[in-house]
């Protein structure tokens, strides 16, 4: 019996913006910020809020070249543009972490997702996870035949540090094989004050000084991002921990490996973007290969939907002091109470399950012996229906 993979079409409309971004130019010790024309954005989950009236923007057509995907974008008003200027009182978020109306605990006012029973982050606790013993090895690569150089952009989206991804050439896959399963869209980092409570989620308790979440959206069910989302696997994110470790040297720890020297970090304070290139496929080599964490759950940030397929990799990274001080020196916008410095950018944990939860949740742990592409959907079900060997449609059978 073959497995025959559905195919994707690759025409897409995606919208273009005017936006102004600030640029950092140094010379010497000085430092000036210049204003020039934004890149153009992508258009992930920017449908929505079209239909909503929340944006209101002229169609164009862009190339693939130019998209990028921009959950920080979601429920932003229609005088925003994709990378706001956090100087202007009218370009901010209507959320918060900080000021109580429009922090956590009530993002479900205007986010009704958010008071949903499959939200995240939550707590692991290893003892509890069903063990899951088919899926060896996690794979996160670029398209071979790509002649895009990897060049990205590292910017302060005023409510987190993020690189963006401008070409849709970066895949993570679950198959143990280099299938185009997941389309890598960003990398988003939050961090803490201090050295143990800057991570989203975390293990039978332990927290970390900063968490990173790589993002991709589901190829194989989805032609592009500008869909909506509603399948409980429509994204995935890749948890890794960054622990604080000031013994490691600037190319062992993870920014160091990524390429993102901790000055680029710093001149990310207020305002800025910048492009640089990252080779993602080094992150494959910080997996703890075999022994992963999954569940089912929503994205941290608003507007919440349950449409993530969270791994979590419980093997932590390093981040040296310098970096965390230079994540620590970017600013919030304007949604914040006194211009405050980033930190504390993270989501209380939320139970896996509640009493109003009609099918409980599971973690998985996983590891073992390779998953074949036709049980790899019974693993994604299991996952969200906590019922076994029940196969989603996800590849057609000959």
């Amino acid at each position: 019996m073959g497995i025959k993979q559905r195919t994707i079409g690759t025409k897409q409309t995606v919208l273009e913006e005017k936006t102004e971004i600030v640029t950092v130019r140094s010379t010497g010790d000085t430092t000036r910020y210049e204003h020039a024309p934004g890149p153009k954005p992508g258009a992930a989950n920017v449908a929505n809020d079209l239909d909503t009236g929340k944006i209101k923007t002229k169609k164009t057509r862009i190339s693939n070249a130019d998209q990028t995907d921009s959950p920080e974008t979601l429920g932003e008003s229609s005088s925003q543009s994709r990378f706001p200027d956090f100087r202007k009182k009218d370009h901010t978020y209507d959320w918060t972490y900080r000021v109580k109306e429009t922090g956590p605990e009530n993002w479900w006012k205007k986010y009704p997702a958010a008071k949903g029973t499959r939200q995240s982050p939550i707590n692991i606790i290893s003892s509890e996870a069903v063990r899951y013993t088919e899926i060896k090895r996690i794979q996160i690569f670029q398209d071979p035949k790509s002649a895009n150089g990897g060049v990205f952009t590292l910017l302060n989206t005023g409510k987190n540090v993020a690189v963006r991804v401008h070409s849709g050439d970066w895949f993570i896959s679950y198959t143990g094989e280099r299938t185009k399963q997941y389309q890598i869209t960003e990398l988003r980092f939050h961090w803490g004050s201090e050295e143990f409570n800057g991570a989203e989620h975390s293990i039978d308790g332990r927290r970390f000084a900063a968490e990173a979440q790589l993002y991709g959206f589901n190829r194989i069910m989805h032609s592009n991002a500008d869909e909506e989302f509603s399948s409980p696997d429509a994204l995935t994110a890749i948890v890794f921990f960054l622990e604080q470790n000031d013994r490691a040297g600037p190319n062992k720890t993870f920014f160091g490996l990524l390429g993102v020297p901790s000055k680029k970090i710093g001149a990310l304070y207020r305002y800025v973007h910048t492009e640089l290139p990252v080779d993602f496929s080094v992150l494959e080599g910080l997996l703890e290969h075999g022994h992963y964490y999954a569940y089912l759950g929503s994205d941290t940030i608003p507007r919440c939907r349950e449409n993530i397929m969270w791994v979590i990799n419980p093997k932590p990274a390093s981040i040296n002091l310098e970096e965390l001080r230079a994540l620590r020196k970017t600013y919030f916008d304007h949604s914040e109470p006194n211009y405050q410095q980033m930190m504390n950018n993270t989501r209380p944990v939320f139970s896996l399950n509640t009493e109003n939860t009609l099918i409980p949740r599971r973690v998985y742990v996983t590891g073992g012996a390779l998953l074949p592409k036709s049980r790899l959907s019974v693993f994604i079900l299991s996952l969200s229906l906590s019922v076994p060997f029940v196969v989603l449609p996800y590849f057609e059978l000959n």
